[in-house]
């Protein structure tokens, strides 16, 4: 199910480097944890590759995309900020549908250009670059807690969260309980 849901992904999508672990855990119809242990398994025997947190067939050659190099500086003004603007705030400043801010992003995304925390909060690749040396920096003294990263990082509670949930499942960080440490550094980069 896993190999056929990332491969019917690459004909829909052939811009994308490969299919998200979210998306992938929405489309199977199995638990959350098999899907992990199918995903470790098909990447450890090289019938799928990871990269950024998207998986691919091996033999998957990713389609230059082609975004609006305007749209892109416009973004990037409300992108790359200490607290970077939600989908919704982008397209009022932008004076653009949400639909059309979501998709104009995507081949941004593709391109490395920005990367998408949750669902309505995208950042610059440097900046979460940034973001994950705050964590390994707070981690390499003592598990730390959504408060300290929040302090350190300067950003707000909200998108602290959204920035920890996506480390964790991009498997950069792993919580326990109220706190958390940072995983081996191959996953750590």
């Amino acid at each position: 199910q896993v190999i056929q849901a990332i491969s019917s992904f690459h004909e829909r999508q052939p811009e994308l480097s490969g299919m998200t672990q979210r998306d992938l855990k929405a489309e199977i119809l199995s638990t959350s944890d098999v899907v992990d242990f199918v995903l470790r398994r098909l990447t450890a025997s090289a019938l799928l590759v990871e990269a950024g947190g998207r998986y691919a067939l091996p033999a998957h050659q990713q389609k230059k995309p082609g975004y609006d190099e305007d749209l892109f500086v416009r973004f990037l003004k409300l992108i790359d900020v200490a607290q970077p603007a939600s989908l919704g705030d982008i397209g009022k400043q932008c004076k653009l549908p949400f639909a059309n801010v979501e998709r104009a992003l995507q081949p941004m995304v593709a391109a490395g250009k920005f990367v998408r925390v949750s669902p309505n909060r995208f950042f610059t690749s440097a900046h979460v670059q940034q973001l994950k040396q705050i964590a390994r920096e707070l981690a390499a003294k003592h598990p730390f807690t959504v408060q300290e990263f929040r302090d350190a990082s300067g950003l707000g509670r909200n998108l602290v969260i959204d920035v920890l949930e996506f480390f964790d499942t991009q498997r950069f960080t792993t919580r326990h309980d109220n706190v958390r440490t940072v995983l081996n550094q191959k996953n750590a980069e």
